[in-house]
């Protein structure tokens, strides 16, 4: 006897759309079409992973009745907001609608337990299948044929692909529950207007700066480049915009003897640059995402599968880089070609202990001090730190997955939302560490000797800083990639002051 399939949950209604100038129905525009629910939250490394995939199916099918539809059901309450949701989107480039799910009423009529899960509904509009998890191209491609060609047979499947028009759903004029309780917004920006990100210059989307004796280097991830600029701001040089090793997503970098090495997440690839004559090369990485378990050390790092490194930070002639998408920090030692786990069991958590016992959440910045690998630990919302001599992970700030928000405080009294970078300094040669409160749209530091965690820089407002993702020690001040508005700031901790950087081609 055939399997029976019910209707899939219709999308909610009203609620807000992003790229598509009007809201969908499953029962109308959708009917006849394959559809995959994406249902991912933009902070989510492993959603990110699956994006590429979507996209090899939307190129493999394109002539064909199937739709994706993305369902943002969001994690941190600054993924609530709609013009951070844009700049993801933008930041992604995503281009298939994506519906607004704050209130996860979507995710729970599907059943939905975690960040990604697909949906898959036929033809007829039922609901097939929900798949959690990564999955790789070949996988999904042979669930899609299934259905494209049970819908041919039975005549259910439309002739031709739906192609939304891309635009603002007019349906979408901000519900409450698209904002989060007093989050700021640009100061005089209208309801409806484009995100700060929206200005056109040098860059686009910078994540990460490095300041390295007489020079910055600043990976301009929108523009999958890495730019050289002296400390003036003029830049001499773009590394990985062509060639066969390209940038895709750039990161964190380092410089380790004569290269510069750079986390390409996009690629899941350790690379590096001669400064001398600009080359880039393949140090760690086959370009190849890793779906299975964690990695074992190995002595072949241009054959290891990688998942999205993010960080890199150099001492003594090794490397340690934060592999975000294993939870991991890994170590590379290029004279004896060893390039592994060094800390973190690979578990997706909030645990301190002995090296291999431990448990990150996507860490995402890495900065060293003496004896002290200091982690932003971004889903978890925390500052960790590595002590290398007794070889264990304690926590600075941060509980948990879902114990976020923020506020100043000491230890663990204090929230953070979700940060991406840290780096250090002094304050009246105190030891200090400053971090990225990305999410919060801040710059805090943690005295080291009584762990009080103080604002330093940004009041909040998207209009001063928007999504910080990566900053550097810049004498007593600090360099800041200003993310989400296109731009590098320079801040002063002392003062609690920011200007712009002035960047020049």
């Amino acid at each position: 006897m055939a399997k029976e399939f019910g209707s899939a949950p219709p999308f909610p209604s009203p609620a807000a759309w992003l790229n598509t100038e009007h809201a969908l129905r499953l029962d109308e525009e959708l009917r006849g079409q394959v559809v995959i629910l994406d249902f991912w939250t933009y902070c989510c490394v492993n959603c990110m992973h699956v994006l590429p995939v979507l996209h090899a199916m939307q190129q493999r099918y394109a002539q064909q009745a199937l739709a994706v539809v993305g369902v943002h059901s969001a994690k941190f309450d600054a993924e609530r907001e709609l013009e951070n949701l844009r700049a993801a989107i933008a930041r992604h480039e995503i281009r298939n609608p994506v519906m607004v799910d704050n209130e996860h009423q979507l995710w729970r009529a599907y059943g939905v337990k975690g960040w990604p899960t697909l949906a898959l509904i036929d033809s007829k509009g039922r609901l097939r299948e929900t798949l959690p998890g990564e999955i790789g191209v070949d996988e999904l491609a042979a669930k899609i044929e299934e259905l494209l060609a049970e819908g041919e047979k039975d005549g259910s499947l439309a002739e031709a692909p739906y192609r939304p028009r891309p635009g603002l759903a007019k349906a979408e004029a901000e519900p409450a529950a698209a904002r989060s309780p007093g989050a700021a917004r640009a100061k005089g920006a209208p309801r409806d207007a484009a995100p700060a990100s929206s200005t056109p210059g040098i860059l686009r989307f910078p994540s990460k700066v490095l300041v390295h004796e007489d020079h910055i280097y600043i990976a301009d991830t929108g523009h999958r480049r890495v730019l050289q600029a002296t400390l003036q701001g003029q830049v001499l040089r773009a590394f990985g915009e062509n060639g066969p090793l390209r940038f895709s997503a750039p990161k964190g970098m380092a410089v380790l003897g004569d290269q510069l090495l750079v986390a390409d997440a996009g690629h899941h690839m350790l690379k590096g640059v001669e400064l001398s004559s600009g080359e880039i090369s393949a140090v760690a990485g086959s370009g190849k995402l890793w779906l299975g378990e964690p990695l074992g050390v190995s002595p072949a790092p241009g054959e290891m599968a990688l998942r999205s490194p993010w960080d890199v930070c150099t001492s003594d002639g090794i490397a340690l880089v934060a592999m975000a998408g294993s939870h991991q920090i890994w170590l590379f030692d290029p004279e004896r070609e060893i390039f592994g786990p060094f800390a973190g069991n690979g578990m997706e958590d909030h645990r301190d202990g002995p090296l291999r016992e431990a448990s990150f959440a996507q860490p995402s910045g890495l900065a060293l001090m003496g004896r002290y690998l200091f982690v932003a630990d971004s889903e978890d919302s925390s500052i960790r730190a590595i002590d290398l001599e007794s070889q264990k992970v304690e926590t600075l700030t941060g509980q948990g997955l879902f114990d976020f928000g923020d506020r100043d405080g000491t230890g663990l009294q204090a929230r953070l939302q979700h940060p991406m970078d840290v780096c250090v300094g002094f304050d009246q040669k105190q030891p200090r560490v400053y971090l990225a409160d990305t999410f919060n749209n801040k710059i805090k530091a943690i005295e080291l000797e009584s762990l009080a965690v103080k604002t330093l820089l940004g009041s909040g407002d998207v209009s001063e800083l928007h999504e910080p993702q990566g900053m550097d020690s810049w004498g007593e001040e600090l360099l800041i990639c200003d993310t989400n508005n296109h731009r590098l700031r320079v801040g002063d901790p002392l003062r609690g002051t920011l200007r712009d950087f002035p960047l020049r081609d």
